[in-house]
């Protein structure tokens, strides 16, 4: 259940009588509360606001229930005292209204050490805070050494913050100044308000009192937090998932000057619309991105937060989706963005089909934004972590951010990891490079001990061999290493450094924290999050869910206990809150867990089975989200090569270039994984070709099919069905180039086999004599093609039945090539019928429906009839982006189709305009070469001419036939189509110019 319980209280002890009336109480206590609730989101763990003035009956009572109401959630609780406290033999005794001064002990007062340890025992929190207002309450702090001592490990995270040491605290000064910080925040922490942040200023502010603060957790815990830090709201990552990764990257000894200067050249290049900065791993790319965020890290920086309008951080989970999401998120805080996007949704309204949601959120609106002063600065780092479709797609995004005319205000920063070579990419060819450098063994010893305040020669010359000799061991960033001494205790020998060793001992400290009876829980999380990979990528849901399928139960509060000791060796997201996320910190951390895990009796494979069974039993969107880029990879690993392909098979969409680059991506760890002969690599292989093919690029799919058909020959057999199918897909891809007269004899052969092997009524064979009378119409014997297409319904009537859908398939095809023999009027009579017997058969929302209504309306335009054609066309448009999205195939070629013939009935005008916007939306969808868009291009040539820009469409001509001779071949009909308009436009416009 989780939630965030806060109990406060303010009392004045009658029996100290005028003299120690302090005045102040109530009012501190109802404004800390209500600071608590309205900005840090806590509620009254008791009634409805602060208890003031408790009886020590009342006080014990609501301490009790205050934690058993967090405990029955398992919740977060918080637990405040402002008035008076006494130290009695080394306890600290809080001092109620009825309470007698000169006689404390339990019975009179609340004895806070005593009394939490009590009500902890049975408790399962998740974490608790304590703030204590009262003199000598240096005395709390001591009593939660003893308290985690004592409880270990049921205490699980305790953060505690006292006013004063043994001494006096003066005139509530310390919740003042609590308050003031709520609510002024300090500038120089991260996104959210811990304890251990107020206590230099409390000291500072309250000079006559000593402020003591202890933490369970190394480095404290940073999900207990009080309230989140108003001076950050000026930041693009404030209140945003990434906010907590950048806590983390300006946190700790990473901010050097080499990270600093890098900032610098940075800002300094800002005349630049790309700016790309490229590193190895763990160089400081990403503290540099955070400190353009939070300038006021960097000294003498001359710019505020608001330098910032965006930073997407990309994992190896982001999607195009997720990352045009949270863009616009931080985008709505520019003055202006929302009334823009209105107005550019506005511009399409009366469009059938509007374009994609980064030209209609990010790119359209950002055009109408123009900022008085400066520019809008958008951050995009780790893109070299997103998987290679998703890399491409956000690759685009960014060349027209910097190089569409109508953006020149926006600029784009880039943190890239070397090696990738996206610094080589073509679109981005525009960048400015920054090259930012590892730390040498020098930065990270003088980090290490100035730590330590020990940073003199002697010492760092120690340290010399062996921080040479770890980072000889890993590929771990310099700074991480860093974090890793520093956090690693008993770390004295210094000539040399083994990384395995280390490890084992951090977790060694993570499990003595989390008490032994816990170890094998901490080591199940270490390993899960091992196999979920580096960064903070496994949303805390699936890691619970998996725990559970390795038969460990347990609740979150202890999952983040276990998360809050490990520190380093973990990579953290949004720690404390509902949407955490959680990975290991470097991938290099890994031999050392899993022999933590075969000591515990855990095999690698058994953590990936028990992710797929937390993906499989865990349906939020950011359990999907992990699944979509984790899941095949968890999948081969166990050796279930079958389900990881079926499960890529199920990520296809209508997005035919998006599902080429997925394929494309995927299809090393396939081979990778598995021997090349696998016949899941084959069928890898085969997929991957196909979406080649789908997307346009033929030529390529043609020579992959070929190499394909090659292994599958030798490794499956010439008769197999999978041989047989390739053998059929890539005569297909021969007549999809234009090479018919291959395409027929490969047909041809293809039949031979296929009525040997599978034999004459097999739906394969049939399907192969459709296709082979479908290339015998294409290269003009329509009269044989049409007896042919009538032989092969009535063997697939007889064999299949009348409403299967290959029957009504090759109906289709004969009906088709009946219409375009001449004979139009039968052609739509029979097309009428098809439409009925598919509606019934089929359903009307099926795609071979809407083809059939398609095809309709294009004959109905064809025998003349162009406005009952286009009213048609726009009504199955509608139907098929309600059914099949807007980025379908299918829905794509119907608005082309719809733009056509409006410009056959005379409105080029608006043909133009609806071509551009569907070539747009072809391109992103399907690539630059497919097909379609080829066609497409082509007619977006001839409406402009006919709308009178002759000399534009000329020149458009001219490029599509260069791009149609090259990727369809110059026999090709779209190609000859191209040609001939080359032949005709150029006389009208000699003409016209006469």
């Amino acid at each position: 259940m989780g939630g965030r319980l806060a109990l406060v209280v303010g009392s004045e002890c009658e029996g100290l009588g005028r003299s120690g009336y302090l005045g102040f109480v109530d009012e501190l206590a109802t404004g800390l509360f209500e600071r608590l609730r309205d900005l840090g989101g806590w509620i009254s763990a008791v009634g409805d606001g602060p208890i003031v003035n408790p009886t020590i009956d009342g006080l014990k009572a609501a301490v009790g229930q205050a934690c058993s109401a967090a405990s029955q959630q398992n919740a977060t609780l918080l637990i405040s005292f402002l008035g008076h406290g006494v130290t009695v033999h080394k306890s600290l005794y809080l001092l109620a209204t009825d309470s007698d001064p000169a006689r404390v002990d339990s019975d009179t007062a609340y004895n806070l050490g005593q009394g939490i340890i009590e009500k902890l025992i049975p408790a399962r929190l998740d974490g608790l805070i304590v703030l204590v207002d009262t003199c000598q309450a240096g005395t709390g702090v001591t009593d939660a050494y003893r308290w985690v001592e004592v409880i270990d490990p049921t205490a699980g995270r305790i953060e505690v913050l006292a006013a004063s040491d043994d001494g006096i605290a003066y005139d509530g000064c310390f919740t003042r100044t609590m308050l003031s910080l709520f609510d002024q925040g300090l500038p120089e922490q991260g996104t959210y308000l811990l304890p251990g942040d107020l206590r230099p200023q409390i000291g500072n502010t309250c000079e006559r009192q000593v402020p003591r603060q202890f933490s369970s957790a190394v480095g404290g815990d940073p999900g207990l937090w009080l309230v989140p830090n108003i001076s950050r709201v000026n930041d693009a990552a404030f209140g945003r998932p990434s906010a907590g990764f950048v806590d983390l990257l300006t946190r700790g000894p990473a901010i050097g000057a080499s990270v600093q200067d890098c900032a610098e050249q940075v800002y300094a290049a800002g005349e630049h619309r790309l700016r790309m900065v490229v590193g190895p791993a763990g160089c400081g790319k990403s503290t540099v991105m955070a400190l353009l965020i939070r300038p006021i890290l960097l000294s003498e920086a001359p710019f505020s937060g608001r330098y910032i309008t965006a930073a997407v951080f990309v994992d190896v989970s982001s999607t195009l989706e997720s990352f045009t999401a949270e863009l616009i998120a931080q985008l709505r805080r520019v003055d202006g963005y929302s009334a823009a996007v209105e107005a550019v949704a506005a511009g399409y309204r009366d469009c059938e089909v509007v374009p994609d949601g980064v030209e209609l959120n990010v790119l359209g609106p950002l055009e109408l934004i123009r900022p008085r002063f400066g520019q809008l600065i958008v951050i995009v780092d780790g893109l070299d972590q997103a998987e290679t479709g998703v890399r491409k797609q956000i690759t685009t995004t960014i060349a027209e951010l910097t190089t569409r005319k109508t953006l020149t205000h926006v600029r784009v920063i880039v943190g890239v990891r070397e090696g990738h070579g996206i610094e080589d990419t073509p679109q981005l060819a525009h960048r400015r490079l920054i090259d930012m450098s590892a730390p040498t063994d020098a930065d990270i010893i003088t980090a290490v001990l100035h730590a330590h305040n020990r940073a003199d020669d002697q010492e760092i010359a120690s340290w010399q061999v062996g921080v040479a000799s770890l980072r000889a061991q890993t590929s771990a960033g310099g700074w991480l290493l860093a974090r890793l001494i520093l956090e690693t205790p008993h770390r004295t020998r210094h000539d040399r450094i083994d990384l395995d060793t280390l490890v084992r001992q951090r977790i060694h400290a993570a499990i003595t924290a989390s008490g032994l009876a816990t170890t094998r829980s901490v080591v199940a999380i270490l390993g899960i999050l091992a196999a979920a990979g580096s960064g903070p990528v496994l949303p805390i849901e699936l890691l619970d869910s998996a725990l559970h399928a390795l038969g460990i139960h347990t609740d979150r509060s202890h999952i983040r206990d276990a998360v809050a000791n490990l520190g380093v060796l973990i990579s953290r997201g949004n720690p404390g809150t509902p949407i955490e996320t959680l990975g290991l910190a470097h991938t290099d951390f890994q031999p050392a867990i899993q022999q933590q895990l075969t000591q515990h009796e855990f095999q690698v494979v058994d953590t990936h089975h028990a992710l797929l069974a937390a993906i499989e039993s865990t349906h939020t969107t950011a359990s999907s989200n992990y699944a979509r880029g984790s899941a095949i990879r968890h999948f081969l690993t166990i050796g279930e090569p079958s389900a990881a392909l079926q499960f890529l098979l199920d990520l296809d969409t209508a997005r035919v270039a998006e599902n080429r680059d997925r394929w494309s991506s995927w299809l090393p760890q396939f081979t990778g994984t598995l021997s090349p002969d696998h016949r899941d690599v084959l069928n890898a292989r085969g997929n991957l070709a196909y979406w080649r093919a789908e997307a346009g690029d033929i030529a390529t799919a043609v020579t992959e099919f070929e190499r394909l058909l090659i292994d599958q020959v030798r490794v499956l057999g010439a008769d197999h069905p999978h041989t047989l199918n390739t053998r059929h897909i890539l005569a297909r891809c021969r007549a999809v180039a234009g090479d018919i007269a291959t395409a027929v004899t490969e047909f041809e052969l293809l039949l031979i086999d296929q009525v040997r092997a599978l034999g004459a009524d097999h739906p394969h064979t049939l399907n192969t004599r459709g296709n082979l009378a479908r290339c015998r119409a294409e290269v003009g014997d329509i009269a044989t093609a049409v007896t042919e297409f009538e032989r092969v319904l009535i063997d697939q009537v007889r064999v299949l039945g009348a409403d299967h859908r290959d029957t009504l398939i090759a109906r289709n095809n004969l009906v088709y090539w009946v219409a375009e023999a001449g004979d139009i009027a039968t052609a739509v009579t029979e097309f009428e019928r098809l439409l009925t017997d598919r509606v019934q058969a089929l359903g009307p929302d099926h795609v071979d429906t809407f083809h059939t209504r398609n095809i309709l309306a294009f004959w109905r335009a064809r025998a003349g009839d162009i406005a009952t054609a286009v009213t048609e066309f726009e009504r199955v448009l509608s139907d098929q982006v309600r059914v099949l999205g807007a980025d379908h195939p299918d829905v794509l070629n119907a608005r082309a189709d719809l733009a056509y013939w409006r410009a056959k009935a005379g409105n080029s005008a608006t043909a133009v305009t609806e071509f551009e916007r569907v070539l747009a939306d072809q391109v992103r969808v399907l690539g630059a070469d497919h097909p379609d868009v080829l066609n497409a291009r082509g007619h977006l040539a001839r409406c402009r001419a006919e709308a009178g820009d002759i000399a534009t469409a000329v020149i458009e001509f001219e490029r599509v036939l260069a791009d149609q001779v090259r990727v369809l071949g110059a026999d090709h009909p779209y190609t000859l189509d191209t040609q001939r308009n080359l032949a005709y436009w150029p006389e009208k416009l000699q003409k016209k110019s006469e």
